[in-house]
């Protein structure tokens, strides 16, 4: 999903945690119960110069979504530095869900989305951006 459409239906559901309004649709549990909402990449270059940092960003990467996971609290405490959600409705707001398994059939899933809707003009090989740990 781009980004300016994941930041909107953050803002939709702030909106929706205010009061009155009536959720229509969840949209990353639309595609999938985990949808995955982030992704990093890394050149093989980099991967091929320097492993033992790509493995120590995937192991701090790891650690942050399980703590995320774990502390919903300190994700809302943050949003505000990164949205425009008041403190007081980011209490309010819906969380998705993070993993460390970057789930190659979920990416598929998403590649294939991205066509149907437009955003892409072909189905990528997704395959390959999923390294074995």
């Amino acid at each position: 999903m781009p980004r300016r459409m994941t930041r909107r239906c953050t803002v939709f559901l702030a909106i929706k945690a205010q009061g009155d309004a009536k959720l229509l649709l969840r949209t990353y549990p639309a595609v999938a119960h985990h949808f995955p909402v982030a992704s990093y990449f890394v050149s093989r270059q980099l991967l091929a110069k320097s492993p033992a940092v790509v493995a120590r960003f995937q192991k701090a990467m790891d650690r942050s979504l399980v703590y995320a996971q774990k502390h919903p609290g300190a994700v809302r405490s943050q949003l505000d530095k990164f949205t425009k959600i008041p403190p007081d409705v980011a209490q309010k707001v819906t969380l998705p869900a993070w993993g460390t398994d970057p789930e190659a059939g979920l990416l598929r899933r998403t590649a294939r989305l991205s066509k149907t809707y437009g955003y892409l003009d072909t189905v990528p090989d997704v395959s390959s951006l999923v390294a074995t740990r």
